[in-house]
């Protein structure tokens, strides 16, 4: 056998080998894909592990967030906390806890809506003039127009309630010595407006009046003012004051 045929030989030898010793224990290739293997054993158990988290419906983390209240002269002193609460799929809520501040005994669980992103700006306030402190929680600013919810405190079931028609009032605030609850609603950098008084009565808003200021539909001259004025007489109907277009202002 000449030196070529025994170079052929061995062409045909080696690879052969090669693939046979691949599967040998103790060989670095087999190692390899051994490590490989395990690499993807533990991804997988690493995503069961991740999966049966996400199936814990609440997880509850505890902010700095802390309001000491007293309700009512008579009432015992409250100590409000804010959680937050996260549930998959549906991102962060804001939970306030309720307590007695003397026995630290917990009184109420709320649960903002999903829009309050942050328990930071309460205000408590007697958003309905019954002699009990009330709360406010702001949720966001549009065109300078403040947008929150408020919950009343109901002295006889000892919780705050959310009064759903508060909602729909903008930017509130309160005139305390007449006992009015006040909407403000201002576009156009402040050029139009709307003003809504209210008064509480009978558990619920009743609006006293209503003032707006808004461009007139004329074409011709932007300038042109609609003003509009009404007002519950005696009778509590709301009657239209006024209901004008002119270039000069009405309201100061």
């Amino acid at each position: 056998m000449n030196i070529a045929h025994i170079f052929l030989v061995l062409l045909f030898i080696y690879p052969l080998r090669s693939c046979q010793n691949r599967n040998q224990p103790g060989n670095d290739n087999n190692n390899t894909d051994k490590i490989i293997t395990e690499n993807i054993n533990h991804i997988k158990a690493k995503d069961a592990v991740v999966n049966k988290h996400k199936q814990i419906d609440t997880v509850f983390v505890y902010s700095d967030t802390d309001y000491v209240l007293t309700v009512n002269e008579n009432s015992p002193e409250l100590r409000i906390e804010q959680w937050s609460k996260v549930s998959d799929g549906n991102g962060e809520r804001i939970n306030l806890r309720v307590f007695d501040k003397n026995t630290n005994e917990q009184k109420q669980s709320i649960l903002l809506p999903e829009d309050v992103i942050t328990g930071n700006n309460v205000e408590f306030d007697d958003y309905n003039f019954d002699g009990y402190k009330d709360f406010y929680v702001s949720y966001g600013m549009l065109s300078g127009n403040e947008f929150g919810y408020v919950y009343l405190y109901n002295k006889n079931k000892n919780r705050f309630i959310l009064a759903d028609e508060y909602s729909n009032l903008t930017s509130i605030h309160l005139r305390k010595t007449t006992k009015e609850i006040v909407s403000l609603n201002r576009s156009a950098a402040g050029a139009c407006w709307v003003e809504i008084i209210y008064r509480y009565r009978n558990d619920k808003l009743n609006m006293m009046q209503y003032r707006s200021q808004d461009v007139a539909e004329n074409k011709e001259d932007s300038c042109l003012y609609h003003y509009v004025l009404k007002r519950r007489n005696t009778n509590g109907k709301m009657k239209t004051i006024i209901n004008i277009n002119t270039w000069n202002p009405v309201f100061e």
